[in-house]
């Protein structure tokens, strides 16, 4: 990492940027009135600027990655919403269909009272599709 060290109103500045690989997060300034910053100074001001690089690229990791879990959670809460939602509309569809297959049977002499069941299963579960997508 490259460092500046500058003198402003007899105060030393010194400006250490802050880096993952080669993307900039902002800079670590320096500001000593007492004394000039030598080459231990700068690489140690260059150690602590590469180690809050790094724990500010963790943390971002770690916001990712949560964010990631939330979303794969999500999905999966849609999966089964949609699963119980097509499970709860395929029932009674079933019941219509079959009643339905029933009464259109040529080949069975279905009593009045038969029919009339067959149909009141329609009925009822047409109802309750209604009240399922309502």
């Amino acid at each position: 990492m490259r460092s500046k060290t500058e003198s402003r109103n007899s105060s030393k500045i010194g400006v250490v940027p802050i880096k993952v690989g080669e993307r900039r997060l902002g800079a670590l300034v320096l500001l000593d009135p007492s004394q000039q910053f030598d080459t231990t100074d700068n690489r140690l001001v260059s150690a602590a600027a590469t180690q809050i690089g790094l724990a500010v690229d963790r943390d971002r990791l770690r916001k990712e990655s949560t964010e990631a879990e939330i979303l794969r959670r999500t999905d999966q809460l849609r999966a089964a919403l949609l699963n119980a939602v097509s499970h709860d509309l395929r029932t009674p569809l079933a019941a219509i269909m079959a009643s339905a297959g029933s009464l259109r049977q040529q080949d069975v002499a279905w009593t009045e009272e038969e029919r009339q069941s067959f149909a009141q299963a329609i009925e009822e579960e047409a109802e309750h599709l209604n009240r399922l997508v309502a």
